[in-house]
């Protein structure tokens, strides 16, 4: 498999705002609770990967077939969007399942505002969304991230 070929495991679905929270050994739901945003686009993790934050390193699909929460995409990776998480660094994949070639032009514009609102019902959060960086830029923080 290519180096910019990556496993996706879809957490939360396009036009949820359930976000759920998976154990990432057995895949099973552990929490479930409601955010103050949809999500405009598959969101999951990528499997056997840790990142700043010491879990998965997140990813959202770009995308605008539905992927359902519990599947599992094939992707190829378009870029990272850099992201801090209560100071602490949560950057974000972006990718598009290896069967489409378009990307939604305006879909840093979509993610950029969900994440700048999905908890505005939790004041004690402190989001900030950085630059969009490259395929090489995030294939560098896939490698970073992988645990085998």
């Amino acid at each position: 498999m290519s180096e910019d070929i990556i496993e996706v495991f879809v957490e939360n679905e396009k036009g949820s705002n359930i976000k759920h929270c998976y154990d990432t050994k057995s895949y099973q739901i552990i929490e479930s609770r409601q955010v103050s945003q949809a999500y405009p686009y598959p969101y999951g993790f990528i499997p056997n990967t840790k990142s700043g934050d010491g879990e998965e390193l997140d990813c959202y699909v770009i995308t605008t077939k539905h992927y359902a929460t519990g599947s599992t995409i094939t992707c190829k990776v378009i870029g990272l969007l850099e992201q801090k998480e209560d100071h602490m660094m949560d950057h974000n994949i972006i990718a598009v399942p290896i069967d489409e070639t378009n990307a939604d032009p305006q879909c840093l514009e979509k993610i950029s505002y969900f994440i700048m609102n999905v908890f505005k019902h939790d004041p004690s959060k402190h989001i900030e969304v950085g630059r969009f960086l490259d395929k090489n830029q995030a294939l560098k923080a896939i490698k970073k991230a992988k645990l085998n």
